[in-house]
């Protein structure tokens, strides 16, 4: 451990503050002197074994906290906070933009930077000791402590290079972490060995023994502020002790395989997900497939939830999430989705109409508004005008417009159109070649 902190310990400085704040102003300010090597070793050997003893940064912030007698805070190159002791003191001591110069001065960059800094005391806000957290000239953050004395000038001193070696073994453990969590991922989409993907899962903290919803969230070009948004949304409300969902993007789509124990459920995480992407200025379309209750129908079970998404895309307005069991008769479609058989359908029926874009679009406003009198007003044309098209509709298909069933498949047929249309570009009018 020593070796490996060596490369990151900070050049030994006398500490400066901004605002050209010479050492000795330090002193009149009320320190002494700089701590001595006795300290700094003391500081460095007690930081070390509550590095070593608890294994992470919270747990060594706590340390810093717990030796110098004061709140310490963690916080990014962004000023977020990673850590605090106590939690309930955080706010008060964090670096916040609206520090004035001072701060500022301590977030840019700069190998001649100082390597601890003391805060005056500003209005409510303490006196801080400030130590910048680097490795190999990177700046990863800030520890800041809510005292300014010579325990704590020793133990921030100590603690910035072990709290750097910790952030950057917590970085390449997040790395391999993800890389784990996409092969995961990918393989369930795959279906790969299922003894394998029970073993990897169980590693990640999945139960893939247990079944799961497969859901599917698109939001245009947005994939990766989309991700985010959902890794939030399930991250919120977590159940304590149970299995974490699987995230994963696949191509344009940010696909979750839910646990189906989750509280929640399919709906409540698309409802959420929604509402949250909404907040952020993205508008999406969520659905999911039926459930998945084993590792063989993972794949199946997306791709059913992405034609749930594909077929909300066709409908009107901001349509609500749904299951792939919600979609009726477009369920059906699915399961009868052999292009040809759906082609030939609406062939047979629409095929010679076609060609007659004026007529195609009044025989679908008749279909779709309920009557000759709805369809008049929504067309913009005389009663009269609109039986006229009709006569010829019903010359053309060779069919009686009043019979229900007529009307049922003309309604299936237009629909076969449109799910062509948007799954293979092909135009709603014109050659169904």
């Amino acid at each position: 451990m020593a070796i490996a902190t060596r490369g990151l310990q900070a050049p030994v400085t006398q500490p400066v503050c901004p605002g050209d704040r010479s050492a000795a102003g330090l002193r009149r300010a009320g320190l002494a002197a700089a701590p001595s090597r006795a300290d700094g070793r003391d500081a460095q050997r007690r930081v070390m074994e509550a590095a070593v003893e608890a294994g992470d940064v919270a747990a060594t912030v706590a340390a810093v906290a717990r030796l110098t007698g004061a709140p310490a805070v963690l916080q990014d190159p962004f000023l977020a906070v990673l850590a605090s002791a106590p939690a309930s003191e955080a706010a008060d001591l964090a670096l916040t933009r609206a520090g004035g110069p001072v701060v500022r001065e301590l977030l840019r960059a700069g190998a001649g930077r100082p390597a601890l800094v003391e805060l005056p005391r500003h209005g409510s806000t303490p006196a801080r000791l400030v130590a910048r957290v680097t490795a190999r000239g990177e700046l990863l953050g800030f520890l800041v402590a809510g005292a300014v004395d010579r325990a704590a000038y020793a133990t921030l001193e100590a603690a910035a290079p072990v709290v750097a070696l910790l952030l950057q073994a917590e970085e390449r453990l997040c790395r391999l972490l993800d890389r784990d969590q996409r092969e995961l991922f990918l393989d369930l989409l795959a279906g790969r060995s299922a003894d394998c993907l029970l073993l990897q899962g169980r590693r990640l903290g999945h139960d893939l023994e247990q079944p799961h919803w497969p859901l599917v969230f698109t939001a245009g070009d947005a994939t990766d502020r989309l991700e985010q948004v959902v890794r939030d949304v399930l991250r919120t409300d977590a159940p304590a002790g149970r299995p974490a969902a699987i995230v994963g993007v696949d191509a344009d789509a940010v696909v979750v395989f839910l646990p189906a124990e989750h509280p929640d459920g399919p709906a409540g995480i698309a409802r959420r997900a929604r509402r949250e992407a909404g907040r952020r200025g993205l508008a999406v379309l969520a659905g999911w497939g039926p459930r998945c209750d084993d590792l063989g129908s993972f794949g199946t079970g997306v791709a059913r939830g992405r034609w749930v998404v594909d077929v909300l895309a066709g409908m009107p307005g901001d349509p609500d999430a749904a299951g792939y069991d919600d979609l009726g008769i477009y369920a059906l479609l699915y399961e009868k989705r052999h292009q040809d058989q759906l082609a030939d359908f609406a062939t047979r029926w629409l095929g010679p109409l076609l060609p007659h874009g004026e007529l195609v679009h009044t025989l679908r406003v008749l279909l779709e508004s309920g009557g000759p009198s709805a369809a008049a007003t929504a067309l913009f044309v005389h009663i009269s005008t609109l039986k006229y098209r009709l006569r010829k509709i019903e010359s053309i298909l060779a069919v009686d417009l009043s019979d229900p069933e007529v009307c049922f498949n003309l309604r299936l047929a237009f629909k076969i159109l449109a799910v062509r249309e948007r799954l293979t570009g092909t135009p709603l009018t014109g050659s169904m070649t």
